[in-house]
């Protein structure tokens, strides 16, 4: 952020999908933090949390990633 002063508020545009691990240490730090993620992404499609996953959720859960992102992309 002291690098890119001029980024504060900037909204990510283009069409977007977030997905998770529901044991993901990084969303259990802030409390409402899945919330929180289309707070910056207008165009946020979707949001997916992975049962049983952490947070290396696209190597503990390839298959379920892969259909997430493959019925993204075909809705784009």
């Amino acid at each position: 952020w002291e690098l890119t002063p001029f980024l504060d508020g900037a909204k990510l545009r283009q069409p977007a999908v977030f997905a998770a691990g529901e044991h993901d240490v990084v969303g259990k730090m802030i409390p409402g933090g899945y919330d929180l993620a289309g707070a910056f992404t207008p165009n946020l499609k979707k949001k997916v949390i992975i049962p049983g996953a952490g947070h290396w959720v696209q190597q503990e859960r390839p298959k379920e990633i892969n259909e997430v992102l493959i019925e993204f992309l075909k809705s784009l």
